[in-house]
Formats: structure tokens, sequence, C-alpha cells
């Protein structure tokens, strides 16, 4: 089984018990990484700066083209271990705040996973 260390849902912080990190597996480790995934921009990780979704060129653009991005976003999230399909994904654009909010449904090895969040600038 794979684990994971259990972040904070709000902060993403890594949360700690008794000065001891939580292990997360199952369904709970997969929509913890869908979300992570979600997070991560192109290039944020110093240790591999080709890893991450390049929301700059494609995603918080001028005119977004929404399959392309639906597109983007489904095969980022299917590469997750546990990930067997994504089952429905949404947007919802705020211009202003160059932010978009992702609704989806994943079926998983572990059951169905649905999330919603906040992607963009802060």
């Amino acid at each position: 089984m794979i684990y994971d260390l259990a972040l904070n849902k709000k902060t993403h912080d890594i949360i700690v018990d008794n000065n001891d990190g939580i292990l997360i597996g199952n369904a709970e480790r997969v929509a913890q990484q869908m979300k992570t995934t979600l997070l991560e921009w192109l290039g944020e990780w110093f240790l591999n700066s080709q890893e991450g979704i390049d929301y700059i060129n494609y995603i918080l653009v001028k005119n977004p083209n929404l399959r392309h991005i639906q597109s983007i976003l489904t095969t980022a999230l299917l590469a997750i271990d546990g990930v067997s399909s994504i089952d429905s994904m949404s947007f919802e654009w705020d211009r202003e705040n160059r932010q978009i909010a992702v609704t989806y449904t994943a079926t998983t090895v572990y059951g169905v996973v649905s999330d919603m969040g906040v992607l963009g600038y802060d």
C-alpha cells in the first residue's frame, strides 16, 4: 500500500500529532494527491522544474480553451497512482482575480473521490 504524509486541507502544512507526522492511505491519500497535483505550478519544485501544470501559458490566459484545460488537468490527475478515471470536471472562472474553480469527480481503486479547488493567483 502507498502512504503519504497528511496535510492540513487549508494551509497544506504537514499535520503533526505527538511530534509525529500522520500517514494516510487509500482514498484519502489519492484525494490529497489529486489536490496537490492541481495546486502545483509548472517549474515550482526546484528538484524537477518539468513537473506541475502550466497555468501561465494555457489556463490563466485571456481566452482559455476549455477543452485543452480539461485535457491538461485530466492527464495530470490520471497520472496519480490509484486514479482509474475522471468522471466529471467543471470550471467556474473568476477573470478579475485570474482564478479558476475546478470541481471534479474521479473513480479510484478505492472508490469515488470528489473535490473542488480554487486554482490560480492568490
